[in-house]
């Protein structure tokens, strides 16, 4: 049953009085860790000479030198910022591993693969990212994997490093407990994970590439995915030399067997449920982005809004980056006060920096800015825009308290500083950029959301997203016009220490 992104979204909105709850059996909870216990293990380097870029210089300022993907401890420090562990908390008797990046319930849907090629102390070939073990276990080796290896005339490798990640979703790791609307948040779930994946390769200096328009089918079959209904890609990054997307994914024909010789991975859970809403909506959003005609920018109502630029800070100095993706957080301890003005500069000009990736360029959600408590800064929602860095108030007073309401009563989301929102038109980005534009906006807020995380940790601030929310009473605080829908919401502030 395919079904477009825009029919999923509408198929999976929350309403209140009729949100019928979803029991969870505890004796099927999936698994937040894929291991093939069969399968060799390379582990990965834990001494690691870590990058000593401030987050201000890795979120705001541009870099356009890049060096070389060298070997296996660049890619160890990649994998860890990406999505590694960071922390353990221990509480009656069960112990919690913290991950570089957030995930909606804690469940952990989004695994990554690598495809390798010349990296010193790796050999070519195919391989999952093991994160409980910090190990890469390897599926295939170069000759089943990368048919576009060249040698020199010594036999030796003619080309630099290079490493392709491979972003994939195990549907039923969400879906135990969000039920069909699981796909929403294993998009936005990817989305915090890619952008740690490409912030920590500029951290590192080394040049990347995100391919966002890739034929499912190969990046399935490359990843030893067999069945789609249970697991799909997601993203596809390449680091370091250019060439091996190509020779594994771009030119790809027709799908083999792909789980001939690939070990066999341990089972998310006892039981896997499928759901025909998510495997429709993975199915059809699979169609390659397309490019678009120009957007009538005179017909766009924003340019006729007023526009005043962010708050300006007075302190430019942020932590490493390396400080702020371990220190990250999904915290909900906010605490009733006002956030700085010179502080919400900062945390504006960290979200909205340097763009390198296109996460500004189209299809992109909208962004706005719920002000609740802030001096000098009148409550009430703002547009932003990343391009003027500015801002523009569309509704006064203050929302916070109804938007808490609209998020299935969550009252705690009153107390936060500023609610950063992403909306969009769904069927005018299908429209203009075919099906997979709805992929593509819900893991830019993702990836956005991940910005205030990261801005957030800097800073000492608090951060938490919300991705459950009454789709119609949150559309109606926020003004959206027909068609246009919440997308992600993400709570910043002051918390408790």
């Amino acid at each position: 049953m395919s079904m477009s992104g825009s029919a999923y979204q509408e198929n999976t909105v929350y309403s209140r009085n009729r949100l019928s709850g979803r029991g969870l059996d505890w004796s099927n909870q999936p698994s937040p860790y894929r291991e093939y216990p069969s399968a060799i293990h390379v582990p990965l380097p834990t001494e690691i000479a870590w990058p000593t870029a401030s987050t201000r210089q890795v979120m705001s300022v541009s870099s356009r030198t890049a060096s070389r993907l060298s070997g296996l401890e660049e890619t160890a420090m990649i994998l860890h910022l990406s999505g590694g562990l960071t922390a353990r908390s221990g509480h009656s008797g069960d112990v919690f591993y913290f991950r570089s990046c957030p995930s909606a319930g804690a469940l952990y849907p989004i695994e990554v693969y690598l495809a390798s090629r010349n990296l010193y102390g790796l050999p070519d070939g195919m391989y999952h990212f093991t994160v409980n073990r910090f190990a890469l276990a390897e599926l295939r080796r170069t000759e089943e994997v990368d048919s576009g290896r060249k040698e020199d005339s010594a036999g030796g490798p003619s080309e630099d490093p290079s490493v392709l990640f491979l972003l994939s979703a195990v549907f039923f790791r969400s879906a135990w407990k969000y039920g069909k609307r699981a796909y929403r948040y294993c998009l936005l779930d990817a989305g915090h994970l890619l952008e740690n994946l490409m912030s920590a390769l500029k951290a590192g200096g080394i040049r990347a590439g995100l391919h966002d328009s890739f034929p499912d089918f190969a990046a399935q079959r490359a990843a030893g995915i067999a069945d789609p209904r249970n697991e799909g890609v997601l993203a596809v990054v390449e680091a370091g030399a250019s060439g091996l997307y190509e020779s594994i994914i771009g030119s790809a024909e027709a799908p083999p067997d792909v789980q001939s010789g690939i070990p066999e991975p341990t089972p998310s859970a006892v039981r896997i449920e499928t759901f025909s809403e998510i495997s429709g909506v993975q199915e059809g959003t699979s169609v390659a982005l397309s490019p678009s005609a120009p957007e009538e920018r005179e017909n766009d109502p924003s340019e006729k809004r007023d526009w005043i630029p962010f708050p300006q800070p007075t302190v430019q100095e942020t932590p490493p980056f390396v400080d702020a993706v371990r220190a990250r957080r999904s915290k909900r301890n906010f605490v009733v006060g006002r956030l700085r003005r010179d502080t919400l500069g900062l945390l504006l000009h960290l979200v909205f920096g340097d763009d390198e990736h296109g996460l500004f360029d189209s299809p992109r959600p909208e962004t706005g800015l719920i002000v609740g408590k802030v001096e000098g800064v009148d409550p009430g929602y703002y547009a932003l825009d990343a391009s003027r860095k500015g801002m523009a108030l569309l509704k006064p007073g203050d929302l916070t308290s109804p938007m808490a309401e609209a998020c299935l009563d969550q009252m705690w989301l009153a107390n936060a500083g500023v609610h950063f929102v992403f909306h969009a038109d769904l069927g005018r980005h299908e429209q203009l950029h075919g099906a997979r534009a709805y992929r593509s906006l819900l893991m830019k807020a993702g990836r956005m959301g991940e910005r205030v995380y990261l801005a957030a940790a800097a800073l000492g601030l608090g951060a938490c997203g919300i991705g459950a929310y009454y789709d119609d009473e949150a559309g109606r605080i926020l003004g959206l016009k027909a068609g246009e829908r919440l997308l992600y919401l993400v709570a910043a502030g002051a918390v408790k220490r």
